[in-house]
């Protein structure tokens, strides 16, 4: 896990949307959710819902 991922995590839940999220860090979306997905990964948690990745979804909250 690397801090930037967490940066654009948090950015992504300020804004609500990957795609407006994308624009204000000024990278692409695919590049966006490649780190979201790799934060998942590394942390073995689902930070956002598979059905709308502008819900930002807080593990264990279900």
């Amino acid at each position: 896990m690397e801090l930037q991922q967490l940066k654009y995590f948090q950015v992504v839940a300020i804004m609500e949307n990957v795609t407006q999220a994308a624009e204000a860090l000024r990278i692409s979306q695919p590049a966006l959710s490649k780190s979201l997905h790799k934060l998942d990964e590394d942390t073995g948690t689902s930070f956002l819902t598979a059905e709308a990745a502008s819900d930002p979804e807080l593990a264990g909250r279900q």
